[in-house]
């Protein structure tokens, strides 16, 4: 079973294909629109016994939704499909979100606050590289 690890990011997202050793038998980085994303799912065709593991899909409105972004590709889901695999109404969705884009990308504006935050707080006497450590220390968790 090939793995297809994707990092989303809110510029850019990079998605690798690894085998049961975690050798990286391929990757692709992919600007943000709805072009480059059809690419992902273009990378997983080659690889017809995948699964997906998204950095960050871990709540009830993520999964879903890229789950059918991964399978499908963006343009074909809608709100109301992700909305219903996450088990709300539409209504309900747009409490939460914008738009489908926001669902990937909401929480990048907190992450970014929690490591500048952590950043500002190294001690003056850091190195600028131990700096930046203590500033990633508290992303590598849950926001």
């Amino acid at each position: 079973m090939i793995t297809l690890g994707l990092d989303p990011h809110p510029d850019s997202h990079t998605v690798a294909a690894l085998d049961e050793n975690g050798t990286i038998l391929g990757y692709l980085t992919v600007a943000n629109d709805a072009e480059d994303l059809a690419l992902l799912h273009g990378f997983a065709l080659p690889f017809p016994e995948h699964r997906w593991a998204v950095e960050g899909a871990s709540n009830r409105y993520i999964f879903p939704f890229v789950h059918e972004l991964l399978e499908r590709g963006f343009e074909q889901i809608t709100v109301t499909e992700i909305a219903e695999r996450a088990g709300l109404t539409k209504r309900t969705f747009f409490r939460h979100f914008a738009d489908k884009r926001e669902v990937l990308f909401g929480g990048a504006g907190s992450l970014q606050e929690l490591i500048v935050k952590a950043v500002a707080h190294a001690p003056e006497s850091a190195a600028p590289i131990e700096a930046v450590a203590t500033g990633l220390e508290p992303a590598s968790g849950p926001i």
